[in-house]
């Protein structure tokens, strides 16, 4: 998740995308390859890409796809299909014609995936879905809770969240903040794949890191997310996986996507989810993103996959 302290780091573009009142942004990149679009996380904004949008700049060019400043607000956010019909209009238009590759992270992925269903619909080429870390809710493939091998790999990843708690240096009190923050976080999972009335998005959500005008956007994103029903999806899809999960709950975002993407390839990153971009986490992706374009869409980066 980007914070106000990360948006500071660069803060040439950041007041760059989030003065602007345009849904696409370009971020960096002067390749010649098919052109990337990267849709925001559940804040609206996409300053936080820029490192990884940076570390491809050599092979093609790499948009934001943002929320517009007068946008910013609970009825946008409050359907997923809505979002993403506004976001491929604006595509197009931006675009008309040519292949795309669309991806985001967390939330963004969901609205990436979306988007990429809209835009086969009206026969345009999505070359690549990226997905960070996205997490598909009602895709009926997690596995539950009480079965040895879901219990069996949630012990296995206990020494992740260990070895990412010491790397990190938390001391007693942190680990202990950081233990009630899964255990809620695998409430509202709960909570969402059995349909549970209540709003559990401040569970899951930090929302004193964002500014109190920005909150209602955010927390109808987060419904929106959580009553979206992913479709099977028949393109070529790259899933970067976060390889710590919370203590409390596996997010099981491989076995979710494999469910509806069978073309889907997977990459784990050893981070945790909000976690996964800081500028060292996502130079490790950038770098893994280039060989992939290279394998998949050969040396020019473009068209079919090879």
């Amino acid at each position: 998740m980007v914070t106000q302290q990360n948006a500071q780091e660069r803060p040439s573009i950041w007041n760059l995308v989030a003065k602007n009142s345009k849904p696409i942004v370009r971020l960096a990149g002067h390749g010649s390859g098919t052109p990337v679009y990267l849709v925001h996380a559940i804040g609206g904004d996409v300053g936080f890409f820029v490192p990884f949008a940076e570390m491809v700049a050599d092979a093609c060019v790499t948009y934001g796809i943002q929320v517009p400043t007068h946008k910013i607000n609970a009825e946008f956010a409050s359907s997923i299909y809505t979002i993403a019909e506004y976001y491929v209009d604006a595509l197009m238009q931006f675009q008309p014609d040519g292949p795309v590759i669309l991806g985001g992270w967390s939330v963004g992925a969901t609205i990436a995936l979306e988007m990429a269903q809209i835009l086969k619909r009206r026969g345009r080429e999505v070359s690549l879905l990226i997905s960070f870390d996205g997490i598909l809710y009602h895709t009926g493939a997690r596995l539950r809770s009480w079965t040895p091998h879901y219990l069996s790999k949630l012990l296995g990843n206990v020494r992740h969240w260990v070895k990412d708690a010491r790397a990190h240096r938390l001391g007693k009190v942190m680990t202990f903040r950081a233990l009630c923050r899964d255990w809620k976080l695998a409430y509202a999972c709960w909570a969402i794949e059995r349909n549970v009335a209540g709003n559990v998005s401040d569970t899951f959500l930090d929302e004193s890191a964002w500014p109190v005008k920005r909150l209602p956007f955010i927390q109808s994103l987060y419904h929106a997310v959580a009553q979206y029903n992913p479709k099977p999806y028949d393109g070529r899809v790259l899933v970067y996986l976060a390889k710590v999960q919370c203590f409390f709950h596996l997010w099981q975002v491989d076995v979710c996507w494999a469910s509806i993407a069978p073309k889907a390839d997977f990459h784990s990153v050893s981070c945790m989810h909000a976690n996964m971009f800081q500028q060292d986490i996502q130079r490790q992706m950038g770098l893994y993103f280039r060989e992939y374009l290279l394998k998949v869409f050969g040396p020019n980066c473009k068209g079919e996959a090879s």
